[in-house]
């Protein structure tokens, strides 16, 4: 940018921040567009050297303390396979993207994401959050803020993309369909979408099922009066995670059967399942998580829960017996190395006990064993002392892909 252009900005930016200041202490009409006005321009004050593409600053996080090297390992406890990490990316080929990375942390490939030709419709704020990886090497993409969702090959070419309000999870389901949070047309919808053509086969609103079974459930972010039409509260959901019971672990789930789904509601501290046709609450808890993401079945009978705990004291995994409602903690930070990220998250069961855990708000993923000492560690460094975000992490093994490592060289 040149400087007359960077000066008249910062100047610009200056003189409403200061008129924001102003009109809201006097009051002054009209006072709440006053006061967006005002977030913005802190948040460009905040945030000006990426938004005018001098430095990732919305994608930078502190690195964990003491900071180690980008790849750590204790061979001996590692679950072996391979490890596929999503985020945001510095000095590649894209700033969204996916490392695949070996038991000892070599780095066998980088899968770019190119958002011009997903068409993803990009923000400041835009940043890779729904994702997975495929046995053919294509990827299953949508973003905060990026209004689509979309799958690439191996190599990065668009297989299909389709324009919509996804966001947070997008997966495979055992029936070779996904499943994905959000719809062409509303955010708060889950929806079955052929893997082949991006087609959408089933969608349902939350707000259709808080009329339904759930009624009495998902209606406690209803604003309460004597009109029928009382409206929501914002953000009434947050629906951040949907997943398909699997029929090889269905035996230890006697309320479950298999095909059921289950949802994560973030604004409602919910983890709920529903029958196949969403027709049925089959069970539901609120907490004791706080503001949770990626509830898992495990083969055990229990589920676990990603418990980001946010403004707490620190994040947990903890895991939950839900034909009694007992449950423990899995893992959790210890003084030396804490474990806390207050939005976004993942984690993995691995064969051997292992967790997968990843820790967005410190740009790093961590592998534990069952007594919760890290034995993997992976920091997607900027600089000395800061990471950029990372928002997923998972455990593949090591003849995963059907065709063998995918290779686009050739």
């Amino acid at each position: 940018m040149q400087p007359q252009r960077l000066v008249f900005t910062l100047s610009a930016a200056m003189l409403a921040f200061i008129l924001g200041v102003a009109a809201a202490k006097f009051d002054v009409h009209p006072v709440p567009a006053v006061a967006r006005s005002f977030a913005e321009v802190g948040d460009f004050l905040k945030h000006w050297r990426n938004d005018l593409g001098l430095e990732p600053t919305r994608h930078l996080v502190p690195a964990p303390a003491p900071a180690g090297d980008t790849v750590a390992v204790r061979p001996a406890a590692v679950m072996p396979g391979l490890r596929v990490v999503a985020g945001y990316f510095a000095n590649r080929e894209s700033r969204h993207g996916a490392v695949l990375l070996s038991k000892t942390g070599e780095e066998l490939r980088f899968w770019p994401i190119d958002t011009d030709a997903i068409k993803a419709q990009l923000g400041r704020h835009t940043f890779l959050h729904g994702f997975d990886v495929l046995a053919d090497g294509s990827l299953l993409v949508n973003f905060d803020e990026g209004h689509v969702l979309a799958r690439v090959d191996a190599c990065g070419a668009v297989m299909w993309a389709k324009p919509g309000e996804y966001h947070h999870s997008v997966e495979a389901a055992p029936d070779g369909t996904l499943l994905a949070a959000g719809s062409p047309r509303e955010s708060q919808a889950i929806s079955q979408i052929d893997a082949d053509t991006g087609e959408v086969l089933f969608s349902v609103r939350l707000d259709d099922l808080a009329r339904g079974p759930a009624r009495g459930v998902l209606q406690i972010r209803r604003e309460d009066g004597e009109e029928k039409s009382a409206g929501w509260l914002k953000d009434r959901f947050h629906l951040n995670d949907v997943e398909v019971h699997r029929p090889d672990i269905a035996p230890a789930f006697p309320l479950f059967s298999a095909g059921d789904v289950m949802l994560s509601l973030r604004s409602l501290n919910l983890v709920a399942v529903f029958s196949p046709d969403f027709k049925v609450l089959k069970w539901w808890q609120h907490g004791p998580w706080h503001r949770q993401h990626d509830p898992d079945f495990l083969p055990n009978g229990r589920i676990s829960i990603y418990d980001n705990n946010m403004h707490g004291d620190g994040s947990r995994i903890v895991e939950i017996d839900p034909a009694t409602g007992v449950t423990k903690v899995r893992f959790k930070g210890v003084p030396e190395r804490p474990f806390y990220s207050w939005i976004r998250g993942k984690h993995q069961t691995l064969p051997n006990g292992n967790l997968l855990v990843t820790e967005p708000q410190s740009g790093s993923v961590v592998e534990v064993d069952s007594a919760g000492t890290i034995v993997w560690e992976y920091q997607n460094r900027f600089d000395e002392g800061r990471n950029l975000l990372v928002n997923s992490a998972k455990w593949l093994p090591q003849d995963y892909f059907k065709d063998g490592l995918p290779d686009c060289t050739k």
